[in-house]
């Protein structure tokens, strides 16, 4: 279910409308295709947060390869629901409500944060990539802000994203984040892994 327009990637509603038929996508890369990319940021003992997690098999994967203390939120109340059903048998995983930009939990309680083409979706109504509107840098700002609050000191985010590296830095601040970028060549699209380690 594809919408009328980008902007409405934005929309609570429309993700509620279309995970009530969608049963599982997974966007751009799946966990196979990555594991040996980001492996070296993740142990087992980790405590992992999964950022619009949707209905992708991701964190099941995860899961399922010996990462098992995965909480995994999402703005959608109908797939959070789904997801929660599914996976009753993996009760070491959460499944949230929560809007990534507004996260309640404590202080520096996770060691990975995943996000996959979640911050894309906030900007997906950009309309000049090489001048953002304040709007657009006001909610990415946001995102950062909330990711590292929630993440402990030298630990790591990993985004998974089809933003070029050139558009991607402007919008790291490196008073707080040291940033590096691999190309994630897996056929098709080129896909980029941006790891950012929170600085003390």
């Amino acid at each position: 279910m594809e919408p009328e327009n980008n902007s409405e990637y934005l929309n609570k509603e429309y993700w509620e409308r279309r995970y009530e038929n969608e049963e599982t996508y997974d966007w751009l890369l799946r966990y196979p295709q990555v594991k040996e990319d980001i492996s070296p940021y993740i142990t087992p003992e980790d405590k992992i947060l999964v950022l619009g997690c949707g209905n992708s098999k991701f964190s099941e994967d995860l899961y399922l390869d010996g990462y098992r203390n995965i909480t995994n939120i999402d703005i959608s109340q109908i797939v959070i629901d789904k997801m929660q059903e599914k996976h009753q048998d993996k009760p070491e995983m959460r499944w949230l409500v929560m809007n990534m930009l507004n996260m309640t939990f404590n202080p520096e309680e996770f060691d990975v944060v995943i996000d996959k083409a979640t911050m894309d979706v906030l900007q997906c109504d950009i309309e000049d990539v090489w001048d953002p509107s304040d709007e657009v840098k006001s909610r990415i700002s946001q995102f950062y802000q909330n990711v590292y609050q929630v993440l402990k000191n030298q630990k790591h985010l990993l985004q998974i994203s089809f933003d070029q590296p050139h558009f991607r830095r402007k919008f790291v601040d490196t008073s707080k984040w040291n940033l590096s970028e691999k190309t994630l060549d897996k056929g098709g699209l080129p896909y980029f892994l941006y790891t950012l380690q929170k600085k003390i």
